[in-house]
């Protein structure tokens, strides 16, 4: 076979990374004006949003600078929180310059890339910029999977926590790997209080309660998962005090189609939520079944307490 015809039947994948934006590393000193600094997240903006990607498990650090870690990864938070309200209002290339009165807080210079989207791109930059994140297995890196997608449930429920507590940002979508081996799973919300995940049951339709009830079910048995390990935050506290729990109401997204082959019937729903507290009784899993996303919302608002650094912080903004 000629190389011509060789080249012609090689079958070249379309190409996913082709979104463009410029992300920046924001580092912190750790003692200032030693020079000694870490990187704790990077910054990614296009043309139109702005997105950040903070370094989790600063809790490795004890073993260099002990019970300090957790003053360092509570400092990082609200570095990271405060450097992305200034990029939302001031874009990237102004971040520098509106951060020389934080001692300590220094930002580098702009990079471009391209990503599957922005969030990826934030994601290949922490790689980059990170020693943490970089030792990391690859696969093992979160928010690179094609079919890990955040639902329009864990959205909404995000949306409308984080208008109330914008702190808790982070604590949706995270990812938890049960052992060095096992490939991380992907959870709603992961808090010191309350650990949820996210299923979506009802609807107008028959045809889709089958996959819904399987969907909740996988969720399930992710949490019951979760009874087997020792976890611990992102500030290297225990948490065994959190309650797992699954979290369900009715899709956000109808069918297009009105009058739907198989309507779902009050019946049906019924028994799904009692197929769903039977599966959840047998692993000991709070499940509720609530009306809508602002309901689960609520859940998690109630639950998770303010901590008391933010609460101090909040007191000196107001």
């Amino acid at each position: 076979m000629a190389l011509h015809d060789i080249i012609q039947d090689l079958r070249i994948p379309p190409r996913r990374s082709n979104h463009r934006g410029a992300w920046v590393p924001v580092y912190l000193d750790l003692l200032p004006g030693s020079g000694e600094r870490i990187c704790i997240g990077v910054i990614a903006a296009d043309t139109s949003s702005v997105t950040c990607m903070q370094v989790h498990g600063l809790d490795r650090l004890h073993t260099a600078y002990g019970p300090a870690v957790h003053a360092i990864a509570w400092s990082a938070t609200l570095a990271m929180l405060e450097a992305t309200a200034i990029a939302e209002r001031n874009g990237l290339h102004g971040l520098a310059d509106a951060l020389t009165g934080i001692e300590g807080l220094t930002v580098g210079s702009p990079r471009v890339g391209v990503g599957r989207d922005l969030k990826n791109l934030a994601t290949l930059g922490l790689r980059q910029s990170s020693t943490l994140v970089a030792c990391d297995h690859f696969e093992n890196a979160p928010d690179l999977r094609e079919s890990d997608r955040t639902s329009p449930l864990a959205k909404a429920v995000q949306k409308a926590v984080v208008a109330i507590r914008p702190e808790l940002r982070d604590n949706f979508r995270r990812h938890v790997s049960l052992s060095a081996q096992a490939r991380p799973t992907t959870y709603g919300f992961v808090g010191r209080r309350l650990i949820a995940n996210f299923a979506s049951l009802g609807g107008v339709s028959a045809d889709a309660l089958g996959p819904q009830i399987d969907k909740a079910k996988a969720r399930l048995w992710d949490l019951e998962q979760l009874q087997k390990v020792a976890l611990r935050d992102v500030f290297g506290q225990p948490l065994k005090n959190a309650k797992l729990e699954l979290l369900a109401c009715p899709p956000l997204t109808q069918p297009r189609q009105q009058d739907p082959k198989r309507p779902l019937s009050p019946s049906q729903l019924k028994e799904a939520v009692n197929t769903l507290e039977r599966e959840a009784d047998k692993f000991e899993i709070q499940w509720r079944y609530l009306k809508d996303p602002q309901a689960v919302a609520g859940i998690i608002l109630e639950r998770e307490p303010l901590s008391a650094g933010w609460s101090r912080c909040a007191a000196i903004n107001h």
